[in-house]
């Protein structure tokens, strides 16, 4: 009776230990699988985070073209204006000179020539 006994014992206690290292090996499937699908999220967040900056840098850079374009063009208006002004500027001043030249000349002739000498 006791041997029986005994037996079923150590054959419950069998099972009872073959139970426990299959619920393991379930817990660490189930541990596992829940590792690769975390990789697996991690890495489709860095995919769909890699799109976003990339469709967010193509808008920032064509907004920045845009803008570029657009200011380049005002300054090639503000160029050509300020030249137009300078182009005004120095036709006045060649015609003011053209008109004064000869008073200027006669006034430097008469200076030069009516010198004053000094006694001694």
């Amino acid at each position: 009776f006791f041997r029986i006994c005994l037996r079923a014992v150590m054959s419950d206690n069998n099972q009872g230990i073959a139970l426990l290292l299959q619920a393991e090996k379930e817990a660490a499937k189930i541990i596992q699988d829940a590792r690769d699908a975390s990789k697996a999220r991690i890495q489709q967040a860095k995919i769909e985070a890699k799109r976003d900056i990339d469709a967010y840098s193509a808008s920032r850079n064509s907004e920045f073209i845009a803008f570029k374009n657009q200011h380049q063009k005002g300054t090639s208006a503000k160029e050509e204006e300020i030249k137009r002004e300078t182009d005004a500027a120095i036709a006045q001043i060649d015609r003011s000179v053209d008109a004064n030249m000869k008073s200027v000349v006669d006034l430097l002739l008469q200076h030069v020539v009516a010198v004053e000498i000094k006694g001694q």
